[in-house]
């Protein structure tokens, strides 16, 4: 459980839509632009996304969760080591 002054925000894929409502996640996906959430990112948790080099260069923490990494290097492989 997240303490109250903090909130996790999501900008889903644009093919992938929240089906839930759950106390203290917001969706950002429609109606602000990648850049304005990027803006308002204090920490930044993606998986494969090159959206963590983008917002490296707001010099913020950058969390890489790979939580599927076995079945994404057996379809899709990896350029490097993960």
């Amino acid at each position: 459980k997240l303490p109250s002054n903090y909130i996790i925000a999501l900008r889903l894929h644009p093919t992938v839509q929240l089906d839930s409502d759950i106390k203290g996640v917001i969706d950002l996906t429609n109606g602000f632009s990648l850049e304005e959430v990027l803006s308002m990112t204090d920490i930044l948790i993606t998986d494969y996304s090159s959206v963590g080099f983008e917002f490296a260069n707001l010099e913020r923490p950058v969390i890489y969760y790979p939580y599927d990494l076995d079945e994404y290097k057996n379809t899709k492989g990896l350029i490097d080591d993960y």
